[in-house]
């Protein structure tokens, strides 16, 4: 029974953990839409650290995903038991 709570509940954690990898790439987006209309656009920096962002957000919420089915299954088959 526990180790099904531990499963949902880290699969919680890792959607927080996602969100807050998107709210990083929703900030780098908003502040270069405001800039100055004079910037020359992206530097390849910032284009890698967006895709990063991305890629880690997506893959927490795999991940959460993943551990939310394990954890559900696992608490199921007590009821089953």
């Amino acid at each position: 029974m526990w180790v099904g709570g531990v499963l949902v509940s880290g699969g919680l954690g890792l959607i927080v953990l996602g969100g807050c990898f998107l709210i990083g790439a929703w900030i780098m987006i908003g502040a270069h839409a405001l800039g100055e209309p004079d910037s020359e656009g992206w530097s390849l920096d910032s284009r890698f650290l967006l895709v990063v962002l991305y890629i880690l957000a997506f893959s927490c919420v795999v991940g959460a995903a993943i551990l939310i089915t394990c954890g559900v299954r696992s608490l199921l088959g007590l009821l089953k038991a």
